[in-house]
C-alpha cells in the first residue's frame, strides 16, 4: 500500500488538496454555508418595547445569495 502513495503521485496531490479545502471550510463556516447578521440599529417604539433593525445576509459557498432587514422587537426595560 505505501509502494501504490509514492508511485501514484495524482492521489497524494488530490488528497492534500482534499485536506486543505475541508481545513479551509471549517475555518471559514460561517461564511461559507449559513448567515451573518448585523445590527443597523435600535429604535423605541412604544411603551416598553423597542424595535432592532438587523441586516441578515445569507451564503452558499462563500457567495451571499440574499439579503434582508428584519425588524425584531425586545423589551427596552431588559
Amino acid at each position: 500500500m505505501k509502494n501504490f502513495f509514492k508511485k501514484n503521485r495524482y492521489i497524494r496531490i488530490v488528497g492534500l488538496v482534499s485536506v486543505m479545502s475541508l481545513v479551509f471550510v471549517q475555518e471559514s463556516q460561517a461564511k461559507f454555508f449559513g448567515s451573518e447578521e448585523t445590527i443597523l440599529g435600535t429604535q423605541y417604539a412604544y411603551g416598553d418595547t423597542c424595535v432592532q433593525l438587523v441586516e441578515v445576509k445569507y451564503y452558499v459557498f462563500g457567495i451571499e445569495v440574499s439579503s434582508k432587514i428584519e425588524q425584531r422587537p425586545f423589551n427596552c426595560n431588559s
